[in-house]
């Protein structure tokens, strides 16, 4: 919303505004999530750290993907919450147009969306075992996924033995069986 920049206009796409949509930063402390509960955002990110010189900074601690992920979306120093992404719509791009070949659930069918595969361009999931990610020094994606199994006969289903991130952070997006790529969060 060109009014609100924290707003997430996602045509029905609910689930990013609810991924951050009360995430707010300390004005003071520009690092630290007031999450008001959602403490989802926090543990996702737990362990960057924007430098207070350099607020894009992200001291990563060899979290070198999430650097990729976000690294040309500056947050503006007098409104902390607004996405200066210098025509970069990162958060449209990742999900917006983002496919799953209807043969190959973990074939990314990105139709031009480089951004989403660059993220886990370099993992691959094993023929016969879709849930052995070849991160290829992406250690991060492992370990933010690396416990997350789809269930073969359901593979929207995430069997997260453990791993309740990144069951929060989809946990109530489904995908519509007609229409995979319909968010019915």
């Amino acid at each position: 919303s060109s009014n609100n920049p924290t707003y997430y206009n996602t045509r029905g796409l609910n689930l990013l505004h609810r991924l951050v949509g009360t995430v707010h930063y300390s004005s003071n402390n520009p690092t630290y999530y007031n999450t008001r509960g959602l403490n989802l955002l926090h543990r996702l990110v737990g362990t960057v750290h924007y430098s207070s010189n350099n607020p894009t900074y992200y001291n990563t601690r060899g979290l070198n993907l999430l650097h990729r992920l976000v690294g040309t979306v500056h947050y503006s120093s007098n409104n902390p919450t607004y996405y200066n992404t210098r025509g970069l719509n990162l958060l449209h791009r990742l999900v917006g147009t983002v496919h799953y070949s209807s043969n190959n659930p973990t074939y990314y069918n990105t139709r031009g969306l480089n951004l989403l595969h660059r993220l886990v361009g370099t993992v691959h999931y094993s023929s016969n075992n879709p849930t052995y990610y070849n991160t290829r020094e992406l250690n991060l994606l492992h370990r933010l996924v690396g416990t997350v199994h789809y269930s073969s006969n359901n593979p929207t289903y995430y069997n997260t033995r453990g791993l309740n991130l990144l069951h929060r952070l989809v946990g109530t997006v489904h995908y519509s069986s007609n229409n995979p790529t319909y968010y019915n969060t």
